[in-house]
């Protein structure tokens, strides 16, 4: 009967500069009728990210060694929530998104077999570089979902078998791919409006 609704899944790895304003939206545009935790997987910081995340009543998990995909892995055995949101730390949540969580929640309770999130927009303060590349991508049609912003259900993620735990990137494609496979729909909802603060701001940062 405590058994949250959403667990909110934030990997993280010297994060202490960004963690506390993702940890500050799910705080503040979670909507009150969705009972929520925050389980931040840490990849070894060596600065305070761990100090932000409990201080923010967060459940930590500490894996030096693991790869993205595995501390997700991780995170989803601690989690207890009906739905998983699946956040990196530099994205921040939206009032837009506050508004439309509770819908997609009952849709994910009823037929638990979907994967969706959005394309993530552009910072609150954006360069040219966010406004002519990142922000037309948006709204475009996708065969996965990037897991700095994915939402699903533990059992479409444990039929899916989680991410693969092998790859240093690309493991978000694979599980759309996998979960293609087992006949999951992927949906990009650009009503569900998150932020990336950490796009590129310069040229030279883009070519990087």
């Amino acid at each position: 009967m405590n058994r949250p609704a959403i667990s909110y899944i934030v990997p993280a790895y010297n994060e202490e500069l960004s963690l506390p304003h993702v940890l500050c939206s799910i705080g503040k545009y979670t909507p009150t009728m969705l009972s929520h935790e925050v389980i931040v997987a840490d990849n070894g910081s060596q600065d305070k990210t761990i100090k932000v995340a409990l201080e923010h009543d967060a459940k930590v998990i500490v894996d030096g060694a693991a790869t993205v995909g595995r501390l997700r892995n991780l995170a989803v055995e601690e989690a207890s929530g009906r739905v998983l949101v699946f956040l990196d730390a530099d994205i921040l949540l939206t009032e837009a998104w506050g508004e439309n969580i509770n819908t997609v929640f009952q849709s994910l309770i009823e037929n638990p077999w979907q994967i969706t999130g959005s394309s993530c927009g552009i910072s609150t303060q954006p360069s040219w570089v966010e406004k002519y590349w990142f922000s037309p991508l948006t709204n475009k049609k996708v065969k996965y979902i990037n897991s700095g912003h994915l939402i699903t259900t533990p059992d479409l993620f444990r039929k899916v078998g989680g991410f693969d735990e092998r790859l240093e990137s690309g493991e978000d494609y694979a599980f759309g791919v996998s979960a293609c496979h087992a006949n999951a729909t992927v949906t990009n909802n650009p009503l569900l409006a998150v932020v990336h603060e950490g796009y590129p701001k310069t040229l030279l940062q883009f070519i990087n």
